[in-house]
């Protein structure tokens, strides 16, 4: 009688593109989230206590599109 057992060394493509893909997504999410945070002004940014370079980030940004943006009453 022959007990004979393997073990695979590697995943099989299909297992490493769905591993792949979903890297690439979380990726995707995580840059997307701090893109919404990077659209914050900076006072905000700095009462949530964010570091100066995104408070002088969102500044730049605001300067560059102008102060005349919606919801902006101060």
């Amino acid at each position: 009688m022959d007990t004979c057992c393997t073990i695979p060394l590697h995943r099989r493509w299909h297992e490493r593109l769905f591993d792949r893909l979903g890297e690439a997504w979380a990726r995707f999410r995580a840059r997307r989230d701090v893109d919404d945070v990077l659209e914050l002004d900076e006072a905000t940014l700095r009462d949530m206590g964010m570091p100066l370079w995104m408070q002088e980030e969102a500044r730049a940004r605001r300067e560059r599109i102008g102060d005349a943006g919606p919801g902006r009453f101060y």
